[in-house]
């Protein structure tokens, strides 16, 4: 995937590949996009995991999602989400 495609669409792309030791480290760039009618709400994060073995498209995949991770789904809040957070709001 394109980093273009990535901020259009979300998902993810291995940034680096490297091992040591016979154990595969895998940087990883996840983009989640949330589209609504006026903007997009984009996040992205790099994440990094550990294998034993050089990891096939599943096995990374699989990893990804037991972290979580939603394409359509930024980790950042929205601007109301901040508002109703805020100490000041609560008091």
């Amino acid at each position: 995937m394109t980093d273009s495609t990535l901020m259009e669409t979300g998902g993810w792309e291995v940034k680096s590949k490297s091992e040591c030791g016979g154990t595969f480290f895998i940087t990883v760039s996840l983009v989640a996009v949330e589209k609504t009618y006026n903007y997009d709400r984009v996040s992205v994060e790099t994440e990094w995991y550990e294998f034993d073995h050089d990891p096939t498209t599943e096995e990374l995949q699989a990893a990804i999602d037991a972290d979580g991770f939603d394409p359509t789904k930024p980790s950042c809040p929205t601007l109301d989400e901040e508002v109703a957070q805020s100490p000041d709001e609560q008091e």
